[in-house]
């Protein structure tokens, strides 16, 4: 986890991230990562975020491997954005919902 305060503008951030890999032979891996980040800015209330990441690591050949992933990522707005929590909400909670998907081949040499 990390976090940060800036007092002169009373700026705060604050992350923490978790990731995992599993080995589930010779030649597959399976990967996550799931990320949360708080950030305020006095006196809104916070931003919030959540990503979530998923993969896999194939190796096809000694040398080659596929690699995959899937990220989600959730963001809600704080009140420092018009129309949200200090402005009466005309369309509820802003926020907005992203997804990637990555893949790739790494070749050593």
């Amino acid at each position: 986890w990390f976090r940060n305060i800036a007092p002169a503008i009373k700026l705060t951030l604050l992350t923490a991230t978790g990731g995992l890999t599993w080995e589930l032979n010779k030649k597959f891996n399976l990967k996550g990562q799931l990320q949360y980040n708080i950030s305020t800015m006095a006196p809104f209330t916070g931003s919030k975020n959540m990503l979530i990441t998923s993969g896999f690591d194939w190796n096809v050949y000694k040398k080659l491997t596929w690699q995959f992933t899937a990220t989600a990522n959730v963001y809600h707005y704080g009140s420092e954005l018009p129309g949200s929590s200090l402005i009466p909400a005309y369309a509820g909670n802003p926020s907005y919902f992203e997804s990637t998907l990555r893949t790739g081949l790494l070749c050593k040499f």
